[in-house]
This record gives C-alpha cells, structure tokens and sequence, in this order.
C-alpha cells in the first residue's frame, strides 16, 4: 500500500532542500573539487555523482546502444520532474548544456549560479521567437564558447508524469538540422520517483532504466525525413525503456569521463561561489533547528524531550516510508 502523503512528505521537503543546497553537499563530500586551480574537471558532472550518493540513484542500461562522444550532438530526453536536472546531466557526462527557462535559475539559484558559472546551461525565455536566425546565432554562441558543446534538450516542451509520451516540439530540431547535428534520444524510466513535485512525493534508492538510442543523422534528408526520423527513433527508445524488464538489467558503467580545463577566472567564480553555497547551506540548517528548538521550546519542560524524539522518529518514517521498492515498480510500468 502507498503511503500518504502527509507521511512522505518532509522527505520530499528535505529531497528538495538537498537539490537546492547540492553544490554545497557536492563540495563537502569531495566530489566538486573547487580547490583544484590546474588540474582536469567536471564540476557538472561531479554534482551528478553527488545527488546519485545521496539520493540513492541507480543506473540500468537498455540494450547496446551508449552515449555519443565522438563529435557534436543535440541530446533529447523525457522530461518528467525536478530530478531531470542531475540526472540527465549525468547521463551526458557533462558533456552538454541543457535548455532552461529563466525561471528555473529564479526557483533553484544556488545551483544554477554555479552551472552558468560554468558555461553549463543555455538559459531562455519561455514564448514565441521572433528571429530565428540571431536566435541560433546567439545559441552557437553558448555552445562554441563552452567545453560543454552539446546541447540537451526536452523536446516535449513541459514536465509530463503521463505514462505516454507528449507530441515534441520541432523548435531544436530545425536548429540541429540547420547546423547538421546529429540527435541522439536517451531515455531514462521513473525519472518522477527521486522527485514528483506535482505529487509532492520523493523516492530514495530509485533505479532508473535508461536506453540509448542509435544516432539519427541530419544530413543528406530534408527537414521533414530528419523530423519524422527522429520522431520515430524517439517512439522506440520509448517503448524500449519503458517496457523492459528490470530483472537481468546491468549497471550503467560510464568509462573515460571528459574532464575539461576550465578558464582561470572560471574556477576563481566557482570556488567563490561553492564557498558562499557552503556558508548559506550551514546557516540554512541552524534555521531548520533554531525553527524546531522554538517550537518544541513552548512544551513543557518535560515534554520537550519527547517533542525532539518525536520529530526524529516522524522523519525516519517519512524516510523508510519513501524507499522505493524497484520490483513493484517494475510489476506497474512493465
């Protein structure tokens, strides 16, 4: 049986606390190495790893098909919930920038200042373009000029936790024929379980299928055979992630993981900023308990005990209540 909402919910409030606050705990942990001043990085991808430990994350390959590396690419993948950010990140190997709105850096602004620190997301404005063509001039622009130069998109446009996939917008994948980019399609199964916001619930120990799909080429077709190649290569790699069986599945091994050689003036920003990032994540936990000790102060004395017992044992509930149980997940998707 499920359990409620009002059990799972202060993990779902810490999940998020955690997404919020995670290039502090990224840097405390050692994997955002921001005191390096020469050696290779990938601060993206290390703040992946991160969230995958702390959150249990598992990864499961999909047939034979892996990550393009061996030149430019636009990546396209489901877009399910707030978990996309790290996890996706992490399937490209920080290889690629992500698209996303302003709003976004608005809603998560400790981990996104660091991200565009590092040349790591392409920011935009949700609505109509006016000029297409300065538009991509000025998406070239972001992608040359940063060692991530791939492009991650979600094509479906929206966060969707329907179990069908939502028609994909053409709008990155005229840019990718117009550049000759190639596409590739990775899709991740049960993205929505680490973390729902429209459901207000969190997952911890979540293993995710994820299926690669083989390289759809733009050159040599028009727009509309790329389009309606991708379109059908997308359909697959969905049917694919989505209905295979967990049981038998390997583990994901990610083998020789770029490292880039980040600017000078790059790593000064980010170090600065991981420092801030720390010093607001412990003030942010002295809050949570200054907020708790008050609140449990108005007991009586002798009950105050009790109140802090009380409250350690509601959130190792909510926490036990959140571990996900893959099997019967399995039963339900496959």
């Amino acid at each position: 049986m499920a359990a409620s909402g009002f059990l799972t919910a202060p993990f779902c409030i810490a999940t998020v606390f955690v997404l919020y606050w995670s290039i502090a705990l990224g840097c405390l942990v050692g994997r955002i190495r921001f005191w390096d001043f020469k050696g290779g990085r990938n601060d993206t991808h290390s703040w992946a790893i991160a969230m995958n430990a702390v959150l249990g994350v598992k990864y499961l390959k999909v047939g034979t098909n892996s990550l393009y590396k061996d030149g430019r690419c636009v990546y396209l993948c489901n877009h399910r919930s707030w978990a996309d950010f790290f996890v996706d990140i992490y399937l490209t190997e920080g290889l690629a920038q992500p698209m996303a709105r302003t709003m976004v850096y608005i809603a998560f602004p400790m981990f996104m200042t660091s991200v565009f620190f590092l040349k790591g997301v392409v920011l935009f404005k949700r609505g109509a373009i006016a000029d297409k063509v300065k538009f991509n001039a000025w998406l070239d622009s972001k992608l040359t000029s940063s060692p991530a130069q791939n492009l991650l998109v979600y094509p479906e446009g929206h966060r969707s936790i329907q179990p069908k996939s939502l028609s994909l917008k053409r709008g990155m994948l005229y840019y990718a024929h117009s550049r000759g980019l190639p596409v590739q399609v990775i899709m991740a199964r049960g993205k929505e379980l680490i973390l729902s916001e429209k459901k207000c619930r969190a997952g911890y120990g979540v293993h995710l299928p994820v299926a690669f799909s083989e390289l759809v080429s733009s050159e040599g077709r028009t727009f509309d055979e790329f389009a309606a190649a991708v379109q059908s290569t997308w359909d697959k790699t969905w049917s694919t992630a989505y209905g295979v069986d967990l049981k038998g599945l390997r583990p994901l091994q990610q083998q020789d993981v770029p490292l880039h050689d980040y600017p000078v003036q790059t790593r000064y920003r980010q170090g600065a900023w991981c420092i801030v990032c720390i010093v607001g994540f412990a003030f942010a936990l002295w809050l949570w308990y200054a907020a708790l000790a008050w609140a449990i102060s108005w007991l009586p004395s002798v009950l105050q005990v009790v109140g802090w017992v009380a409250v350690a044992a509601f959130f190792g509930l909510s926490v036990h209540a959140s571990i996900i149980d893959n099997d019967a997940m399995n039963t339900k998707v496959a």
